[in-house]
């Protein structure tokens, strides 16, 4: 109540300091995330639910030196990003379940020749066509396993607005790092949701450009070896033009220099050499984030968009003063998994609750594999709507019985 209101009012609003925030999507986010990382190429063909990413690029992009490309079909799209990539420039593309099916031979290039490349994928349920402008989350498994053979990719999964700018600068990082294929993996209902958030804090951004090779170097070197087998299975970079530092590149298999070979050596060395790159960046993978108490009677874990639901739902929980303490562990690195963090967790867990929106629980299927621990409890939802809290409340009261 405030003392002598104005006649006819007995309360007054009360001006109030509030930091200041952003109303974004998660569209949005990741394109801001892609110009803060130095992105200069940008292409995609326009599918659900990222299309409106695209018109957004295309809007603010240019302002920052980004080349944006409405490809004429979502193989053009992947080939001209590659193209891009080995030049030098930071590049990405953007597209859906449909669209990255006709990318799946593209994708084995950039794995071959070793060229980063960020894919923003966002999910929505097929198959085919299936539900396009609704939400899910069944596209886990295909990113992991897409293209032929096997060859080196790392999948991040933002739950946020927030997540989905720092992320996409996470991913340039690491793709330039590894040299290979980084997905930020997200779908429909962040894609397209408006949230309130804090101004992304660009001093936490820092570029890292891996092991590419300065002019000055690459104009001078000698015996240069493209694809060179390293302890740690990351070779220097060249760019085109470099004097000195000239390799051959094509989807052929090949040797340390880039010359086309069906040698046994040469290609169980390669094989070895791209698989060595994950062996190094799963020690600098972060735990997982733990919400709530550090020690609970239900632990939820999820990925991805569930984030907001659950965080609701441990909330409603807490003010209903509800008999049971529980938390939750969200990944947003889901490929390679935190494996060792993983277990450390979930053997300190007494019910566990998987939360996912697919209908064969991908998540706890990969977690089982690489873990050896079955999560038994799940709530998985495939109707194409996102999670409600109330729905993630009323299983924790179930399994808790």
């Amino acid at each position: 109540m405030v003392k002598n209101p104005p006649q006819g009012f007995d309360r007054k609003l009360i001006k109030r300091t509030a930091q200041p925030k952003i109303v974004i999507t998660g569209n949005e986010a990741y394109v801001l995330g892609a110009i803060a990382s130095g992105c200069k190429f940008y292409a995609a063909y326009p599918m659900t639910p990222m299309a409106a990413a695209l018109v957004y690029m295309a809007e603010v992009g240019p302002k920052y030196g980004v080349v944006v490309k409405h490809a004429e079909d979502e193989i053009s799209v992947i080939n001209m990003a590659i193209g891009a990539s080995y030049t030098g420039v930071r590049s990405m593309i953007n597209t859906a379940g449909g669209g990255f099916s006709l990318m799946v031979e593209g994708l084995g290039l950039a794995g071959i020749t070793e060229t980063p490349l960020v894919i923003v994928m966002a999910q929505r349920p097929g198959p085919a066509t299936g539900l396009p402008t609704y939400t899910g989350q069944g596209d886990l498994k295909f990113l992991i396993n897409a293209s032929q053979d096997e060859f080196p990719r790392v999948i991040l999964a933002p739950g946020d607005v927030e997540e989905a700018f720092y992320l996409t600068v996470e991913a340039f990082n690491i793709a330039d790092k590894l040299q290979t294929p980084v997905f930020v993996l997200v779908d429909k209902f962040l894609c397209e949701s408006h949230k309130s958030a804090p101004i992304f804090d660009q001093t936490k951004i820092t570029i890292d450009r891996g092991n590419l090779l300065s002019k000055e170097i690459g104009d001078t070197v000698e015996n240069y070896m493209r694809y060179q087998d390293t302890p740690s299975g990351i070779s220097p970079r060249n760019l085109p033009g470099m004097k000195k530092a000239i390799a051959t590149i094509n989807s052929y298999e090949h040797t340390e220099y880039g010359f086309s070979t069906e040698d046994i050596t040469d290609r169980i060395k390669q094989v070895e050499k791209r698989n060595r790159k994950l062996d190094s960046y799963k020690t600098t993978i972060l735990k997982p984030t733990k919400y709530g108490d550090e020690n609970a009677q239900v632990t939820l874990i999820a990925w991805g968009s569930t984030k907001g639901p659950i965080l609701q739902a441990l909330k409603r929980l807490k003010s209903e003063n509800f008999n049971q303490t529980v938390n939750f562990i969200h990944l947003n690195h889901v490929w390679p998994l935190p494996k060792e963090a993983l277990i450390e967790e979930l053997n300190k867990c007494q019910k566990v609750l998987l939360v996912e929106g697919n209908s064969q629980a991908q998540m706890a299927s990969l977690i089982r594999e690489q873990t050896g621990i079955e999560i038994k409890n799940k709530l998985l939802k495939y109707d194409g709507r996102p999670f409600y809290p109330e729905e993630i409340i009323e299983k924790i009261k179930e399994i808790s019985i």
